[in-house]
């Protein structure tokens, strides 16, 4: 994951990319975000 963009104001852009998560790992990160907080939305950008 990561960022190619390297905004000065977003942590994640710091991090700088590392790769392309594929469509299973984005939905095994939400179903375990859903366990640990109630998740309202979610953006794909």
């Amino acid at each position: 994951a990561g960022c190619k963009m390297s905004c000065k104001f977003c942590a994640t852009g710091s991090m700088g990319f590392k790769c392309n998560l594929s469509s299973g790992e984005i939905v095994e990160q939400l179903v375990h975000a859903s366990f640990i907080s109630s998740i309202r939305n979610v953006v794909f950008m």
